[in-house]
Order: structure tokens, then sequence, then C-alpha cells
């Protein structure tokens, strides 16, 4: 199974690069992204929903599909964070009270504080979703209180 995904993953990229900024290739971006999640890989999911919003910003379920990808990417990257000791984000979120922190504890409230952004992106996309009508988001929203 995983190698029809990684097929797909080849003809769809075949495919974009023929007309990698046709507006006909919103789609293709949504399909290879797709494939991108069923292997494990919601950063370049994510990428390619990116790109299909560039291409069609008016199609409500790119945006709901790219919250859910950024929902499955922070599903793993917190996996992957508490496997590990200290984690592996020193690299976001420099302000100057996290400099007063030991080097452990500012690591960890930019962990924090990277998971709390990255939600929070996730929150917008459904939110955008909803305003054009996807259903799914309007949902997803309601059910957690959060106006749209």
């Amino acid at each position: 199974m995983i190698g029809n995904f990684n097929q797909a993953i080849n003809d769809l990229t075949k495919a974009i690069t023929i007309y990698p900024d046709a507006p006909v290739n919103a789609r293709t971006y949504y399909l290879r992204a797709n494939s991108y999640i069923q292997l494990g890989n919601a950063e370049k999911a994510i990428r390619d929903m990116d790109k299909a919003i560039e291409l069609n910003p008016k199609e409500p379920g790119y945006y709901n599909y790219r919250a859910t990808c950024k929902n499955l990417y922070l599903a793993s990257i917190i996996a992957n964070y508490t496997k590990t000791e200290k984690g592996s984000f020193t690299s976001f979120y420099s302000y100057e009270t996290l400099k007063k922190l030991s080097d452990r504890d500012a690591n960890i409230a930019k962990f924090v504080i990277y998971c709390e952004d990255l939600k929070e992106q996730s929150v917008n996309d459904h939110k955008i979703a909803a305003k054009l009508g996807d259903k799914q988001s309007q949902e997803y929203l309601s059910s957690r209180g959060i106006p749209w």
C-alpha cells in the first residue's frame, strides 16, 4: 500500500512540474498532500495545501484539509518531542523572557509556544473554510464554541 502512495506522489509531481502554477493543479496539490499524509509526512502535506490554496483560494475544502494536516503535524511533533529528553525546538521564538530561563525550560517554553501557534493557525484555517461554506469546519468550530 505504501508503494501506491509513493507512486501517486511521483505521478502527481510529474503532473505538477508540467504546469506548476496552473489553477487546475490546485486539486493535484491536494491529492499529493493526501498521499503525503498517508505516508506520515504532514510537513510536506501542509506545503502542498499552501500551494493549493494559493492557486484556488475560494475552495473551502482546501482550508479544512490544511487545518487537518496542521493538527496531524502537531500530534506528530508532540509525540516526537515527548520521546526525546530535550526536544528540538531551540530555534523557535527567541523572546527576551525565554532567554532568562534555563536551557531546558526555555526549550520547553518555545515548544509550547510553537504548538499553540500551530493550533491557532489550524483554527484560523477552519474559520476561513467555515466562512466559505464548509459544513465540516462549521461543525468543528461550533462544537468547540468558537465563533466564525
